[in-house]
């Protein structure tokens, strides 16, 4: 099933690293193997098979593997499945989940910024910049929080303290594209051309 729907999960990529870790543990346990591992998309499964080998010499290693497998399988797809679920709430019920989420890692700065990007949605720009704020207090270094900041500066009219929090985001990533897209787009909004 998981092979058939490569956008399910990131489980190749996933099954690649378990694979290294048994080729790894089954050449220190004297079995011969290759270091070839599973490739990176399902359409090209040679290098599976070699492991494969290697797995059958030895049962203690196959079970290793399954349970290995089986971990990374629903971290991986787990995590996707969570990201869906939460899309598909109202805001409100994404907001009391984050609350408590938040109250549990209450220093946790993609809480506070996924909450505030929810306030955004819902209109309420205090809300938004308070947690942007807080994210930006756990976590400064983070280049898309001040784009996020200047975004909610900007639809409240406080046009210098947009441009300003994208000045931060420059000075945290000077390669920032997107931080130079947003000041595009800001100045053209305000039809500064010059400044664009």
């Amino acid at each position: 099933k998981l092979w058939g729907n490569e956008k399910s999960c990131n489980f190749a990529n996933d099954l690649r690293d378990v694979a290294q870790l048994v080729a790894h543990f089954v050449r220190d346990e004297g079995v011969a193997c290759s270091s070839q591992v599973i490739p990176t998309t399902p359409k090209d499964f040679t290098g599976g098979i070699i492991i494969g080998k290697a797995f059958i010499m030895n049962t203690r290693v196959s079970r290793l593997f399954l349970i290995l497998l089986a971990i990374i399988t629903l971290i991986s797809c787990g995590g996707k499945q969570a990201e869906q679920d939460f899309n598909k709430l109202t805001n409100e019920e994404k907001i009391k989940f984050l609350d408590a989420k938040i109250k549990k890692e209450s220093k946790n700065a993609e809480l506070y910024y996924q909450r505030g990007q929810v306030f955004f949605d819902m209109g309420n720009t205090k809300e938004a910049l308070y947690n942007i704020k807080q994210a930006i207090d756990f976590n400064d270094k983070q280049v898309k929080y001040y784009i996020f900041e200047a975004d909610v500066f900007f639809s409240r009219g406080e046009t210098t303290l947009a441009f300003n929090a994208l000045q931060q985001a420059i000075s945290k990533d000077s390669k920032s594209e997107e931080a130079y897209l947003k000041i595009a787009e800001l100045s053209l909004d305000l039809q500064d051309y010059k400044r664009c």
